[in-house]
């Protein structure tokens, strides 16, 4: 008996030391799906300075990239696709007002840097940094212009479970101007900042460095 109680505890050590040893110093991919709502803030008329929101949802896919050089330190760069709605009312030259859509497809580039609670099965994850992001490309009404860059800053707040299947919220707010009205429009559009955040769920792949 006693003998099987000292092989059960050697066992469960041996297991608990090897699962603490693969969370410092592994470097994981971490594919990742889910759903996002981006936001534009109009103003409610031309004289009036009260603003709402027009929301739109839609699709996010992409994947991280960390390495996790400590207990609590955690760099990632991420590629991510999103489809980000834009919606306002634009006024022509004629004075003729039109309820426009456009829906934008992005490339993402989140690199952020995160704090991580140290623990070999699960762990909660919040960090930040800054997200360049590219427009591959737009369709819908003509009246709105988008950029085709933009940058801007990004934050995640996440729980992993076994180190594996991870559900996070993540946020980006650009710091330029992203879209607008063509040169022959005027717009009611009070913010032009692309201002996104996604519900995800992602599931990790770790390799241990050696």
């Amino acid at each position: 008996m006693k003998k099987t109680l000292f092989l059960l505890l050697t066992i469960l050590f041996a297991i608990t030391a090897n699962a603490q040893d693969e969370v410092v110093g592994t470097t994981f991919i971490q594919p990742t799906v889910g759903l996002n709502i981006t936001s534009t803030i109009c103003q409610k008329d031309y004289h009036n300075s009260k603003t709402f929101a027009k929301d739109h949802s839609d699709l996010t896919v992409g994947a991280d990239i960390g390495y996790r050089s400590s207990k609590h330190f955690m760099p990632s760069l991420g590629v991510f696709w999103n489809r980000a709605g834009i919606k306002c009312e634009t006024k022509s030259l004629y004075g003729n007002y039109t309820d426009n859509k456009v829906i934008a497809n992005y490339l993402s580039f989140p690199l952020q840097a995160s704090y991580v609670t140290h623990n070999p099965t699960h762990n909660f994850r919040i960090g930040g940094g800054v997200q360049p992001s590219i427009c591959l490309g737009a369709s819908g009404d003509e009246n709105i212009s988008m950029n085709s860059f933009s940058f801007g800053l990004c934050a995640v707040i996440g729980y992993s479970f076994n180190n594996k299947l991870s559900i996070e919220l993540r946020s980006s707010v650009s710091l330029a101007d992203d879209y607008g009205p063509r040169d022959n429009m005027s717009s009611n559009l009070h913010s032009s900042n692309l201002t996104m955040s996604a519900i995800t769920i992602g599931y990790r792949f770790n390799f241990k460095n050696h």
